[in-house]
């Protein structure tokens, strides 16, 4: 099977408002090419020239592994045959020549590819298909017979993709180059950042439900206890509450567990509060009261909780109390950390207490929450429906999905030598690079442990740079 470039320029696209005609030769050459083949379909280019920039669209581009080139321009309908021309007349009466409008779009990009390949010639070949259209005088439009698939050859117009870009020897490095030019280069429509908008989008407005449910609740002194599924909203909700009450001149402490989440929560929200993660904060308040932490004895015996103890041990300055406590990732705090983060709170402070049962993977206790009032909220918001039937499959938690969007859905890849993830995962990059993903939406996670993994030691994977939390 072929692979599609945008992914989701599917048959399901349809429904979306796509070109119907194009999607049903989209799902055609997917099914009838193997996966040496790469079709980009819809693409727009663009060439600046000296007083304007010259715009065209290639229906479908496609390349293969032996590095050849097909350009393939479609027209639907009924179309006109004049001698030496076939002519396209649209309701607006505008008529177009298919065989200029093709030649047009190869001698433009061929120049841009020599252009950006350092001198190397880009040889497509091209395709008229006319789906609805009969072509009787080959000759009367000027045409090859081997350059139109009519309707009588529409059905297997794989075969003659194949025919007129043929897999012979591999040619990893001009098909390297194919691949991030018409990559980069095009304009994909729809493209992948339209996937994540809409998926961000999607998240924002039905996750609102959470926030407008919450926010409504009221009591006095505040202590509410919300468990709820990942991808629900409880961080939408956090931080709402959180810049709510900076504006009412309250002054906040959010505390994470995770120091990645609190870093980025930090970078994003109003300044006049305060995250960190727990260690975090007993750091920071310790540094402020003249005893930094000597971070070199992390590893002996008995040094966090002499860090507690050095907290419990202290006097709370006017400074360090807060008006209200968020926490998040509840289900990884201990007992005693909430006892500790109460003395950082003034008399009447409210505490938001943020947790997801499962994900309660260090096996700890609960935290005992007297007094405190209980939400619980089963409903992913966050994950599309073909990533949230995966995890309900494989690991049979039993939850709601509420995300309308099909989304992507999820891609296995096996290895039997733990180096060839190395090989695995370059190929995996380098087809999302392809599909529109920028470097920044992709992340490589170890279940084996950063330091254990065998990407631990690398700087780069392929031709990309590797980027990791450094502490």
């Amino acid at each position: 099977m072929a692979n599609i470039i945008p992914a989701d320029a599917t048959r399901d696209a349809v429904l979306n408002g796509g070109r119907g005609g194009e999607l049903e030769t989209l799902v055609r050459l997917q099914n009838q090419l193997p996966d040496d083949y790469w079709v980009f379909h819809s693409v727009n280019w663009a060439k600046r020239n000296a007083k304007y920039t010259d715009l065209g669209e290639i229906d479908f581009v496609i390349i293969n592994s032996s590095g050849g080139v097909l350009f393939i321009e479609q027209k639907n309908g009924t179309l006109q045959e004049y001698p030496g021309s076939l002519i396209k007349e649209y309701q607006n009466g505008k008529r177009k020549d298919v065989s200029k409008q093709i030649n047009r779009s190869i001698d433009l990009v061929r120049d841009k590819f020599k252009t950006s390949s350092r001198g190397l010639d880009l040889q497509p070949r091209f395709l008229i298909c006319l789906p609805d259209h009969q072509v009787k005088d080959i000759n009367a439009v000027g045409f090859e017979a081997d350059n139109i698939v009519d309707r009588k050859k529409y059905d297997s117009i794989g075969k003659h993709v194949k025919r007129l870009i043929p897999l012979t020897e591999e040619n990893s490095s001009r098909f390297d180059t194919l691949l991030d030019f018409f990559s980069d280069v095009f304009e994909l429509i729809p493209d992948i950042h339209a996937h994540l908008e809409a998926q961000q989008r999607q998240f924002k407005r039905t996750a609102g439900f959470l926030t407008e449910v919450l926010s409504n609740i009221t009591m006095i002194p505040y202590r509410l206890r919300v468990d709820a599924i990942a991808g629900c909203g409880k961080s939408l909700f956090a931080t709402k509450l959180y810049e709510n009450l900076i504006k009412d001149n309250k002054r906040p402490l959010m505390v994470c567990f995770n120091r990645s989440l609190a870093e980025r929560l930090k970078a994003r929200l109003n300044k006049d509060g305060y995250i960190n993660t727990f260690h975090g904060l007993c750091s920071d308040f310790l540094e402020s009261q003249g005893s930094p932490v000597d971070f070199s004895k992390v590893n002996e015996k008995g040094f966090w909780r002499d860090l507690l103890n050095q907290v419990t041990d202290s006097e709370i300055p006017e400074d360090w109390l807060f008006d209200h406590l968020i926490v998040d990732e509840g289900q990884d705090f201990e007992q005693d950390w909430y006892e500790i983060l109460r003395f950082f709170l003034k008399e009447d402070a409210g505490v938001l207490w943020l947790q997801d049962s499962l994900q309660n993977l260090y096996r700890k206790e609960p935290v005992d929450l007297p007094g405190f009032v209980g939400f619980e909220c089963n409903k992913n918001y966050r994950s599309p429906r073909s990533v949230s039937k995966y995890i309900h499959r494989m690991l049979g938690i039993d939850f709601e999905y509420e995300n309308d969007l099909d989304g992507l859905g999820v891609g296995l890849h096996a290895v039997s030598e733990l180096e060839g993830q190395v090989s695995e995962v370059t190929g995996i990059l380098k087809k999302l690079k392809s599909q529109g993903f920028a470097l920044a939406d992709i992340a490589i996670i170890s279940c084996k442990g950063s330091q254990s993994s065998v990407f631990s030691a690398l700087d780069k994977i392929g031709k990309y740079r590797l980027k990791r939390f450094t502490g």
